[in-house]
């Protein structure tokens, strides 16, 4: 197409089928055309006309041997950037935490829900010691109205868990943090303040052969309507093999009075908390 610029171009056709040696150009990756060029198709169903088999009606085909390019000014691309989207969805990005043997005990995360960021995070080894017990009801009665807590139990916390802290869960909307028993899967989810927008889950682990997890999630809101989900698994996971070398009959204690032969026995894959929308 050669033409002047100042008046467009319109080609009005019922179909356009280039084929057979047969070209159409407008403009060239050189020079690109800087005038108004329209193909415009016309015609109804209704008029009788066959239809090419492989086309059909109304159509633009370049077929063998046919050529067809149209080259117009580059334009600018935009997109109109309303906010920065970070890795995990919220303003922080998102956020996970992972941790299975060397982290006894009750592991308690503190998130701002305006923000969907975690403010504060603590472990208590209820296992070892009673002042860690007390610790965790000071920490939860301390934590303010409105926040988000999720909380869930990792290898064992209930040797020196005392009435307090279980009292102080309770309050908190846990229907079974009272009965925490040893090395149970424990997850559990609330509000400060709200008992009603608690999720929670338990499991009597019985030291059975195979996997027993306790795993919850909630979708909440930021301030500004945007939703992410946390969830939190706390999980036991058995059938470890280990290797002959182990003498299983030795009674070898490690830090915290945990013993060697007990590893063999089974082995604690970890709660982890997470983000995302």
């Amino acid at each position: 197409v050669i033409k002047d610029h100042e008046e467009p171009i319109v080609l009005r056709a019922r179909h356009v089928l280039i084929d057979d040696g047969g070209e159409l150009h407008a403009g060239s990756a050189l020079c690109p055309y800087q005038g108004n060029f329209s193909i415009v198709l016309y015609g109804r169903a209704d008029e009788g006309v066959q239809p090419d088999p492989y086309f059909g009606l109304k159509y633009i085909g370049v077929g063998p041997g046919g050529t067809l390019e149209l080259h117009g000014q580059k334009k600018l691309s935009w997109t109109f950037l309303n906010k920065t989207l970070r890795p995990g969805g919220m303003e922080e990005g998102g956020y996970f935490f992972e941790r299975s043997w060397g982290h006894r005990g009750v592991i308690v995360h503190v998130i701002d829900p305006k923000s969907a960021t975690v403010v504060h995070s603590d472990r208590f080894d209820t296992y070892r010691s009673k002042k860690e017990s007390e610790r965790l009801a000071q920490y939860l009665n301390a934590v303010p109205a409105g926040r988000i807590l999720s909380v869930a139990v990792n290898d064992e916390g209930s040797r020196n868990l005392d009435d307090a802290a279980r009292k102080a869960m309770t309050r908190l909307g846990s229907k079974h943090f009272l009965h925490l028993g040893f090395r149970h899967p424990w997850s559990f989810l609330t509000v400060k303040g709200n008992p009603s927008s608690s999720v929670e889950d338990h499991i009597e682990y019985h030291g059975h052969r195979g996997s027993a997890a306790a795993r919850v999630s909630k979708v909440f809101q930021t301030e500004h309507g945007e939703p992410f989900n946390v969830s939190s698994s706390s999980e036991w996971v058995q059938d470890v093999e280990w290797t002959e070398w182990f003498d299983h009959d030795r009674v070898t204690h490690t830090k915290g009075g945990e013993k060697i032969s007990d590893l063999r026995v089974a082995h604690l894959f970890i709660k982890s908390i997470t983000f995302f929308f």
